[in-house]
C-alpha cells in the first residue's frame, strides 16, 4: 500500500510563530486526515484491504483461472493416483506427492482472495478449505475438467502406456493452459508467481513421463502419441 503523504504538512516547517499548543493541535490534523485517507482506500493501486473484498480485485477472467488451475492440478493428482496404483508405474507414484503441492499453491492464493472456486456464480460465498479437501477423487466443478478426466482415465485404465501416454497428455494440456492464462498481463503479480512455478514443475513431470515411455521400449517416450484434435503432445523443447 501507498504511503499517503501529508497535504503539504500545512506547511508545517513555516509555522515557527505558532506557539506549542497549536502546534500539537495540527499535527493531530495532519494525522487524521491521513488516516482518513488511508481508511477510505483513495489510492486506487490499493488490492488486498480485508478478506472480504479481496475477491473483488480480480476479474471474472482472472477468478476463473485460479478455479481452473486448481481443478486441473486435481486431476493430474487424481489420475496419477488412480492409474498409478493400478498399474504400478513408478513415475506416477513419485509424482503424485508433487501435484499435492501444486494443489496447495493454487489453493494458498485462492485462499488470499476469498474465493469459492466451486461456485464462482455465488459472489457471496468465499473460501472454503472443508469443501476443497472434502471433493472425492474424479470429481470437479468445472464440467471441461470433468469431461478430460473420464476421457483420460478411459484411455490410461488399459495399461501401464496408455497410463504414462496420458500422463504426456496431462502435462501438456497443463502448460498450454498456463500459459493462455498468463497472456493476462494484468494478472496480480502472486498468481503469476504461482503458474509460473506450476509451468517450470510440468515440464520436468513430461520428461520424468517420456523417460517411463522408453523404458517400457517406446522409442519415442511422449512423442509417440498422436496429434489429438489438433493438440500436438510431442514437445522436444521443452527445457529438461
Amino acid at each position: 500500500m501507498k504511503t499517503y503523504k501529508k497535504q503539504n504538512s500545512l506547511n508545517y516547517q513555516k509555522e515557527n510563530s505558532m506557539d506549542g499548543k497549536r502546534l500539537i493541535k495540527t499535527a493531530i490534523v495532519i494525522l487524521l486526515l491521513s488516516l482518513s485517507f488511508i481508511s477510505c482506500g483513495t489510492d486506487t493501486d490499493v488490492t488486498k484491504i480485508t478478506d472480504e473484498s479481496n475477491s473483488s480485485v480480480l476479474t471474472d477472467s482472472q477468478k476463473f483461472a485460479l478455479s481452473y488451475m486448481w481443478h486441473e492440478e486435481k486431476l493430474a493428482y487424481d489420475v496419477y493416483k488412480v492409474l498409478g496404483d493400478m498399474h504400478d508405474v513408478r513415475q506416477m507414484s513419485n509424482i503424485t506427492k508433487s501435484e499435492i503441492k501444486h494443489m496447495e499453491s493454487v489453493r494458498s492464493v485462492i485462499e488470499t482472495y476469498n474465493l469459492d472456486i466451486t461456485n464462482l456464480s455465488d459472489e457471496e460465498a468465499g473460501y472454503s478449505e472443508e469443501v476443497l479437501l472434502s471433493m472425492p477423487l474424479g470429481e470437479y466443478s468445472v464440467e471441461k475438467i470433468q469431461n478430460l478426466y473420464d476421457i483420460l482415465y478411459d484411455k490410461g485404465k488399459n495399461s501401464p502406456q496408455d497410463a504414462l501416454e496420458v500422463a504426456c497428455m496431462v502435462e501438456v494440456t497443463d502448460i498450454d493452459d498456463l500459459a493462455n492464462f498468463l497472456e493476462d498481463e494484468e494478472l496480480p503479480q502472486d498468481i503469476k508467481d504461482s503458474f509460473t512455478n506450476l509451468i517450470e514443475g510440468s515440464y520436468k513431470h513430461y520428461w520424468a513421463f517420456d523417460n517411463g515411455l522408453k523404458n517400457l521400449g517406446i522409442e519415442d517416450g511422449c512423442c509417440s502419441l498422436d496429434v489429438i484434435d489438433g493438440v500436438d503432445y510431442c514437445h522436444s523443447e521443452y527445457p529438461k
